[in-house]
């Protein structure tokens, strides 16, 4: 690690970076990629670099993939803003070292801490600008696909959508690295929908983006209960037997075939209440919550939201009835102690 940000930061002083050091937290650093924090004009700014071992062929043009989008979405308030992005397949090159990066706005921390620890207005607050982020991406025909608590960072205030290296633009051949066509499959990832779809060719728009709407679901269950969704529906047994379940329902078998499987799951698994553990709490925007959790994490795609605009006006609606603010997000109680315990770099 040391040797890597010191080469990496030898190749970008002549950029005008300084004081590069790795960011700290969860989430920072992957098998392909770290996040950095630096020094510029403009400020403190986070660096997401590719790791020099990198140099799969599918791997190079995620990373690249990835610039691409974050150039797409520059004038997008709720994604993280980019300030560079690496939107060539040539690195950059000093000496015998190459670098690829994408230099994005820097935010001090995600909602990980906050998850349990806000009331209800909070997490719908917060919500609600993940939803106008996920309605601005499809629109501009990109699937995020890994939309979690470490990748919504909240920044001044507000909240920013990040990490796009598992993104696509719908019209992208299929993601899958080993070149599958697009297909259902099932997942077992904690803000996954369990009947989980393979963007790509070939594959309905309201399919694959229903999975960005489940895993807001996810997303916001967590931030008000504090509990993981899929934990608190499924055991193990239970994801073993839906799973065995699911491989007789491909595609090739027939669309009714498949519709019975998701009829099936809503019937068979009981969504787990959504509740909160703060003692006081607002019984109607807590109601409104469990609403938005409920109608994103349907089992059958297409029975989720296709836009989240009207949940986007009736939570602002709530929230102005309430005297609570719409656009700014106050650290307050539980939240504020959580949030004092991270280590800012």
């Amino acid at each position: 690690m040391p040797d890597l940000v010191a080469s990496v930061s030898n190749a970008l002083a002549p950029l005008g970076f300084a004081n590069v050091r790795p960011a700290g937290g969860a989430g920072t650093q992957t098998r392909r990629s770290i996040v950095l924090a630096a020094e510029c004009t403009e400020g403190t700014v986070a660096i997401k670099v590719l790791l020099p071992t990198v140099n799969d062929a599918y791997w190079l043009g995620a990373f690249h993939r990835e610039g691409l989008i974050l150039e797409a979405l520059r004038e997008v308030e709720p994604v993280v803003h980019a300030l560079a992005v690496n939107i060539t397949l040539k690195p950059r090159v000093v000496g015998d070292f190459e670098i690829r990066y994408h230099v994005l706005e820097w935010a001090s921390h995600d909602l990980q801490p906050l998850l349990g620890a806000v009331c209800a207005h909070e997490a719908l607050s917060l919500v609600k600008q993940v939803c106008e982020a996920i309605d601005e991406c499809h629109a501009r025909g990109i699937v995020h696909r890994d939309i979690k608590p470490g990748n919504v960072l909240i920044s001044q205030g507000r909240v920013r959508l990040a990490d796009f290296g598992a993104s696509a633009f719908l019209a992208d051949p299929p993601l899958d690295p080993r070149g599958e066509v697009a297909r259902y499959s099932w997942s077992c990832n904690r803000y996954h929908a369990p009947l989980e779809i393979h963007c790509g060719a070939g594959v309905e728009r309201s399919a694959a983006l229903a999975g960005d709407v489940w895993s807001l679901g996810a997303v916001l269950f967590e931030l008000v209960s504090g509990k993981r969704l899929m934990a608190e529906m499924f055991t193990l047994e239970e994801l073993k037997r839906f799973a065995n379940l699911f491989r007789r329902a491909q595609p090739d078998r027939g669309p009714d075939v498949l519709s019975e499987t998701l009829a099936h799951l809503n019937a068979a698994v009981s969504r787990p209440r959504i509740s909160s553990p703060l003692i006081c709490e607002c019984t109607e925007a807590l109601d409104l919550c469990a609403a938005l959790y409920m109608a994103c994490t349907d089992f059958q795609p297409w029975a989720r939201p296709q836009s989240l605009l009207p949940w986007r006006q009736e939570i602002d609606a709530m929230l102005v009835s309430a005297g609570a603010c719409t656009d700014e997000y106050a650290i307050r109680g539980r939240a504020r102690t959580a949030l004092e315990g991270r280590i800012e770099p």
